[in-house]
């Protein structure tokens, strides 16, 4: 049984990514979702006019490292949450297991590849995907690299 740890930019496109490494290389393998996030900042609202008609938020230079901590939490809980639904609507909830890092996505991919003992890393990829995130992931990781095109209707 091979090890297989999916990764993309957005949750869609990786679930989209696990579920055609699947029917590609069959369900006879361990598949890890792997969710990235990045709540590093935790951000407020400009101003609640502005807030509202913008949508634009600035760092809160008041916060401590509880007010980190919650946001990574909540980012973390979020994220789990909107895979986990995504993955029981495709029925694929059994046949994955749901991984959640901090980081940047291709550093993280790849150190998560090899925590793992990947034997493949599949990567989701839109048409806007920058071919410098794609370049690093395949030559930093330790294995091959399945790089699965979303298809757009």
């Amino acid at each position: 049984m091979s090890r297989l740890v999916v990764g993309a930019s957005s949750t869609d496109l990786a679930v989209f990514a696990a579920e055609s490494a699947i029917s590609l290389l069959g369900e006879g393998h361990r598949v890890i979702l792997l969710c990235v996030t990045n709540p590093a900042l935790v951000a407020s609202p400009a101003s609640d006019s502005e807030a509202v008609a913008t949508a634009r938020l600035t760092l809160d230079t008041d916060a401590g490292p509880e007010d980190v901590l919650a946001s990574a939490e909540r980012v973390e809980a979020d994220a789990r949450s909107d895979i986990d639904e995504a993955l029981r609507s495709r029925h694929l909830d059994d046949k994955v297991r749901v991984r959640v890092d901090t980081g940047e996505l291709g550093e993280t991919l790849c150190r998560v590849a090899l925590e793992e003992r990947a034997d493949l890393i599949v990567l989701g990829r839109r048409r806007a995907t920058r071919a410098r995130r794609l370049r690093m992931v395949i030559e930093a990781a330790h294995c091959p690299v399945l790089v699965v095109n979303e298809r757009r209707a």
